[in-house]
């Protein structure tokens, strides 16, 4: 018989100063033609789902697209582009596990901002996998151009129980708004947290089988120039 599972949000807020070094790791990637490492720029989250037969492994893509990327074309009324996704998801040895696409349409009712990096899309899409370790690979096709980019990661995907207590992978967050009373969340995509002069926040899921009051958690924030470490208790 399993234990009724309860599942806690947290969300924990940085506020870090960002050192040179933080700048360099991130710049001493070879820039791209946009004068950036990446085209685009996409995460991979593992989390717990409860199923029928428990819980399961899923990863959660966040795939941020800058407009200076994407084709538009004038239209009777604005611009409007519009591209592929594709996921796919290989084992370690290349044999294909999933596969996904997608087509995102972006519109915009002036050409100011078209080719501004600083603009994007932003979409999300989740997929079932099994414990183990994955190759998450992105493909972005332009649908005027024909342009094609890719980026990959590797992703150790966790079993986890509903009998024992687990944590999610941690995310990124910009921006956390309250809409009728719900938590939206906006995770931050970009791996470089020198854009958030302000600090960021962090969000994480707690499996808690056992239903525990309250709950330590310790994290620790780092680089090879620096560490910062804090702990608090929080009531799930």
């Amino acid at each position: 018989m399993h234990s009724r599972l309860r599942t806690a949000f947290f969300a924990a807020t940085f506020v870090v100063a960002v050192s040179a070094s933080v700048l360099a790791q991130v710049e001493s990637q070879p820039p791209t033609r946009m004068g950036r490492p990446l085209p685009f720029y996409f995460d991979a989250l593992n989390f717990g789902q409860v199923d029928a037969f428990g819980m399961s492994s899923r990863i959660d893509l966040y795939v941020q697209v800058p407009f200076d990327i994407i084709t538009f074309v004038k239209k009777l009324e604005g611009y409007a582009g519009a591209y592929t996704l594709s996921v796919l998801v290989n084992d370690e040895e290349g044999k294909r596990l999933k596969e996904e696409s997608w087509t995102r349409k972006v519109e915009r009712a002036s050409i100011e901002g078209t080719t501004n990096p600083n603009y994007f899309d932003l979409t999300q899409k989740s997929i079932a996998v099994e414990p183990g370790p994955v190759i998450v690979e992105i493909i972005f096709e332009d649908k005027e151009s024909g342009s094609e980019f890719r980026t990959s990661k590797k992703i150790d995907a966790r079993a986890f129980d509903r009998n024992q207590f687990g944590i999610s992978d941690l995310m990124l967050v910009s921006a956390v708004e309250e809409r009728e009373g719900k938590r939206k969340i906006s995770p931050h995509v970009n791996p470089n947290i020198a854009m958030l002069p302000e600090g960021f926040q962090a969000f994480y899921e707690v499996y808690n089988p056992y239903e525990m009051p309250e709950v330590r958690i310790s994290y620790t924030i780092k680089n090879a120039a620096w560490w910062w470490w804090r702990s608090r208790s929080s009531s799930p």
